[in-house]
């Protein structure tokens, strides 16, 4: 995997910016925890740095094997839990896109759409990936609450649809000033709400 294979990649599965997880292609930075590759008098390496900024270079034979072994540094720093394993993680927009124009009979700028608005928590797109891959949501002890409430508490008390429940979680984290947690009044009372796209979208 080459550095620009690496980064189309990386946002391909949902990271806006891999900087966010202290994680660096193509530059030397002594943050501490950070990792990442960089090139250097002919050479490839990889590198992490510890809490007292020590760092540990190591020489990679190829930029490939280099970003293959960032990758999987990636990858530990964004499983949230035990559920939410690497096949989840690794699930592409291309996939969670066909897959929401199949199960709910949408236009592809709108699955795009939806995945681009989920894109505001990693949390909750997660989910949404391993809703997915299995055609449920996470088991309770894995769910990410959002004040109380969950996505599929959202699902079995309003009526929306699976996708409209991820959605209308990420509006709650985006709305600071919905009361805490949402009454009833504030969640859509069906899955037929008017606007309701507008609702979402709105920044």
């Amino acid at each position: 995997m080459k550095r620009e294979e690496f980064i189309s990649y990386t946002k391909e599965i949902g990271i806006v910016d891999i900087e966010d997880y202290d994680i660096y292609a193509g530059k030397l930075c002594g943050y501490q925890y950070s990792e990442g590759v960089y090139f250097d008098d002919g050479k490839w390496f990889f590198y992490s740095v510890d809490e007292r900024n020590n760092k540990s270079i190591e020489t990679k034979e190829t930029e490939d094997d280099a970003y293959d072994e960032l990758l999987r540094s990636l990858w530990c720093r964004l499983r949230t839990n035990k559920a939410i394993t690497r096949e989840i993680v690794m699930t592409t927009r291309s996939e969670v896109v066909e897959f929401l124009c199949r199960k709910y009979s949408m236009e592809k700028q709108e699955a795009n759409n939806a995945w681009d608005y989920l894109l505001n928590d990693f949390n909750v797109l997660n989910e949404l990936k391993y809703f997915v891959v299995n055609n449920s949501f996470v088991p309770e002890w894995a769910e990410y609450v959002v004040r109380g409430y969950t996505a599929k508490k959202i699902h079995e008390e309003t009526g929306l649809n699976e996708l409209e429940s991820f959605k209308r979680l990420v509006y709650f984290i985006l709305n600071p000033q919905i009361s805490d947690p949402p009454t009833v009044e504030e969640l859509p009372a069906t899955k037929a709400e008017k606007n309701v796209e507008k609702l979402y979208y709105k920044k």
